[in-house]
């Protein structure tokens, strides 16, 4: 898949920019052939953070991996899909005019439940860790968020 992304920030217009990406995926089915409900997901994702600022923009790369396990039958009322997953990222920025660029380590985590509701509506929760070790120290942090989701999916 690619794709394109642009960003604006309200306060930030120098590390406005464009995100250029490719990523792939490949189910792996856990269960009888042709049955998506219990699978693993491996990812692969590249690109590039066009910025107006120079040292603002970046190249990554994510690989990633997940496994859902559905609990019931199909996407009928009562059904349950249970997930868990990862993924690290590595970014390298721009050189500023001391030809120092910063680097970035970003793995996170994630477990959600969905329950279904009717034939394409689901709601649930998630919750996700993530934590960024940056080469420049005071960049460093941790984040923790939970939330709840509603989902309709279109024919």
């Amino acid at each position: 898949m690619l794709e394109a992304n642009r960003l604006r920030y309200d306060d930030m217009p120098d590390r406005a920019g464009t995100l250029w990406g490719a990523s792939w995926r490949h189910w792996f089915l856990l269960a009888e052939s042709g049955d998506i409900s219990r699978r693993l997901d491996l990812g692969l994702r590249g690109g590039r953070y066009i910025a107006t600022l120079k040292t603002e923009g970046y190249w990554t790369v994510r690989p990633s991996a997940s496994v859902l396990w559905r609990i019931g039958s199909g996407e009928s009322p009562g059904t349950w899909d249970l997930s868990g997953g990862g993924s690290c990222e590595w970014r390298r920025y721009g050189k500023d005019v001391e030809n120092n660029s910063e680097g970035q380590f970003l793995p996170t985590g994630e477990l959600s439940a969905d329950r279904w509701f009717a034939h394409r509506i689901t709601a649930g929760a998630v919750v996700t860790a993530a934590l960024r070790d940056s080469s420049l120290d005071s960049l460093d942090y941790q984040r923790w968020q939970a939330y709840l989701r509603l989902t309709l999916r279109l024919p």
